[in-house]
């Protein structure tokens, strides 16, 4: 699909649309977090059960509590 026609969905799709293609790709996305100075690079995955939601106007992310 090109860009612009991507770009034309996504404005066309509602929160509650956006947050279910969120949970439908959840597990092909996996968030990077900055490293503080002198400390390893985080990352994490969307959670299983679920990976987003709607929270009031907006979509949150929910990720996995990673074990240490």
């Amino acid at each position: 699909m090109e860009i612009q026609k991507l770009i034309e969905t996504a404005n066309d799709m509602s929160a509650n649309d956006v947050c279910t293609l969120i949970a439908v790709f959840a597990d092909r996305v996996q968030i990077f977090i900055p490293p503080k100075q002198g400390e390893p690079m985080m990352t994490r995955t969307l959670d299983d059960i679920n990976p987003a939601s709607m929270n009031g106007a907006i979509i949150q992310i929910n990720t996995k509590e990673e074990e240490v």
